[in-house]
């Protein structure tokens, strides 16, 4: 397999070894790259930089700009007046192609953390002063997932289990130099743990300020930074699940906040969980409610496959595996009446819909099937002759023609189209599909949980 050469200029080089494990900060580090990563194989970038003239950019020069340079008696490949210089995302998309686009955004956020760090200092705080920094009259900014959390604006009362709880609920801020918010995040003291939560961002940038801290503090963190991965940490760069409990002082209040990862209160254990106990789940509340309310134990469910929260209606039960997954991992047959994992189906055009392949072909309803494909089949034939009855009416042959057989004298005043169709055509009848409470309830629930 073919590489190209990259060459680096040494401030760009020190910036990058700084975020070695960078997948794209490698392969500038490696000092080549594989012909089948490049966006453009036809085009050349090359001697990449970085830019003293535009804090926070990447410079290049593209293959005419190098002509230029070796055309020249001193070949000066760094000379300002030829480089190209661009944001790092906006270079990167010139020069590889990644169809996970994450990857190019990670990498963007890292250096520019590095390259154009905001003023700003992080801090612990408790009780009062998380009400204080959780409302939005605080943030710098009415912008990213900080300026679109469902608990920017509620009311102090919301909050009491944090104040209440200060020995084992704290929360990490990020401020700029006049004492705004830039970001939070929840951290959960435990009796021999410390985690910090989803973090809350007014501009991504800032998410690698709160893991430099969790590495100097020694703390757990989330695998994605999301409400879905409560059991999906992180500790010491190494990927862990974990069901972890916190215990609360006090636990009894009229109102509760929107909870990410520690969902599952048990106010007379005066316990918190970031799972589901299964010998105490009836006495469980879900803090999954921008509105201050709890919900009962079973509203969201673990996925047997991704580990993944979901709630209990975008969840499904597959009897053939025994395991309840999130529905967005499966696919509905309805010639079979059921949900098939992804991987176990394929759709078959004769019927258009999915049933199980080879590995469950002992799980499909061959006689339903094929009494499926029947019934498309009719469908087709009855189109077929629709389509062809349609033709000739449209064709307005006045001379003697014939449909079915029979033959049809001059035509001295066409029909309409409606009475042409209700008089020559079978009726066509189209599938119903019943939908049904839990389905309904999907886009219901989908703005269950967006905080």
């Amino acid at each position: 397999m073919s590489k190209r050469k990259i060459i680096i200029d040494n401030s760009l080089k020190d910036i990058l070894l700084k975020i070695k494990n960078d997948t794209i900060a490698s392969i500038f580090l490696a000092g080549e790259v594989e012909e089948e990563l490049l966006a453009h194989p036809e085009k050349e970038f090359d001697y990449f930089g970085l830019s003293h003239a535009n804090k926070g950019h990447i410079s290049y020069l593209t293959k005419e700009k190098i002509e230029k340079v070796e055309a020249e008696e001193v070949k000066d490949y760094w000379r300002p007046k030829y480089r190209y210089t661009a944001r790092p995302g906006s270079v990167i998309k010139k020069f590889l192609n990644f169809e996970d686009h994450r990857i190019i955004e990670s990498f963007s956020t890292s250096f520019l953390s590095l390259v154009d760090p905001p003023n700003y200092r992080m801090e612990v705080v408790k009780g009062e002063d998380i009400i204080t920094y959780y409302h939005h009259a605080n943030y710098s900014q009415q912008s990213g997932s900080l300026g679109g959390s469902c608990m920017k604006g509620s009311p102090a009362h919301f909050f009491d289990i944090y104040k209440k709880n200060e020995d084992t609920i704290n929360m990490l801020v990020m401020f700029d130099q006049h004492n705004k918010v830039m970001g939070r995040s929840l951290v959960w003291i435990g009796k021999d743990f410390k985690l910090m939560d989803r973090i809350y961002v007014t501009n991504d940038l800032y998410l690698s300020y709160f893991y430099n801290w969790v590495s100097e503090n020694d703390c757990i963190y989330k695998e994605h930074n999301n409400w879905m991965s409560p059991k999906q940490l992180m500790y010491r760069g190494e990927k862990i699940a974990k069901d972890l409990t916190i215990e609360l002082k006090d636990t009894i209040f009229d109102t509760y906040p929107y909870l990410d990862t520690f969902k599952w209160l048990d106010k007379d254990l005066k316990k918190i969980h970031n799972f589901i106990p299964e010998d105490r789940k009836e006495n469980l509340k879900v803090l999954g409610d921008h509105m201050g309310r709890t919900f009962p134990f079973d509203t969201f469910t673990f996925c047997q496959i991704s580990n993944q929260l979901c709630t209990a209606y975008d969840s499904t039960y597959l009897d053939y595996l025994g395991l309840r997954v999130a529905r967005n991992l499966t696919q509905r047959s309805y010639v079979l009446g059921t949900f098939i994992l992804r991987e176990h189906a394929i759709h078959v055009e004769e019927i258009g819909d999915y049933i199980f392949n080879e590995k469950y072909d002992h799980l499909n309803n061959k006689e339903a099937i094929d009494k499926r494909k029947l019934e498309q089949e009719e469908k087709r034939k009855r189109g077929t002759k629709l389509k062809e009855e349609l033709e000739w009416y449209e064709s307005g042959s006045s001379g003697g023609s014939s449909v079915d057989g029979v033959f049809i004298g001059e035509l001295t005043q066409q029909p309409s189209y409606s009475e042409y169709v209700a008089e020559h055509s079978d009726p066509i009848t189209v599938d119903t599909v019943t939908i049904t409470d839990d389905e309904w309830m999907d886009s219901v629930s989908e703005g269950l949980t967006n905080c």
